[in-house]
């Protein structure tokens, strides 16, 4: 997998699996939880793809780079032209697979921002949740205290006054 070595990229997906373990079975972990580590693996593999990607069109451009240079070194006269235009077209095919690899990142990103996202709209869920059982819990209580005092069950605290 290093240096653009992979012979078949296909693998990392069983080799991920047996690494990281595959999702938990549904009754395991809730639904959403379950989504976001799915997505993360999926997310978690494009990138390895991409950095071995990255990793063989380095490797092209130097062996693309060498073969120019000797080119120019056997070059005849009159051949400049031919020599640039060619270095052009290299310099053009560099900064594509660079933006291709910029918009990788940046997808990324956006899949890093949306999972934080996510965790923090169940946060919000969850604290929600929270706050309408803790309301729950304090009008049972309001109520229960109502219905001892109705029934003679809860003394009133004498005045201090």
């Amino acid at each position: 997998m290093r240096g653009g070595q992979s012979a078949n990229i296909n693998q990392f997906q069983d080799k991920y699996a047996r690494v990281y373990r595959p999702v938990p079975a549904e009754t395991s972990a809730k639904p959403l939880q379950r989504n976001l580590m799915d997505v993360d693996d999926a997310l978690a593999l494009a990138s390895l793809k991409t950095t071995v990607f990255s990793d063989q069109v380095t490797d092209n451009m130097l062996a693309m780079a060498d073969g120019m240079e000797r080119q120019s070194a056997d070059s005849v006269p009159g051949s400049a032209p031919i020599i640039s235009a060619g270095a052009q077209l290299a310099n053009l095919q560099c900064q594509a697979y660079l933006a291709k690899m910029l918009a990788a990142e940046l997808r990324l990103e956006a899949a890093k921002l949306a999972h934080e996202n996510t965790l923090l709209k169940q946060s919000a869920a969850s604290t929600r949740s929270l706050q309408n059982q803790m309301q729950q819990v304090l009008d049972d209580a309001t109520v229960e205290q109502i219905v001892k005092s109705s029934y003679g069950l809860a003394r009133p605290l004498p005045n201090a006054g």
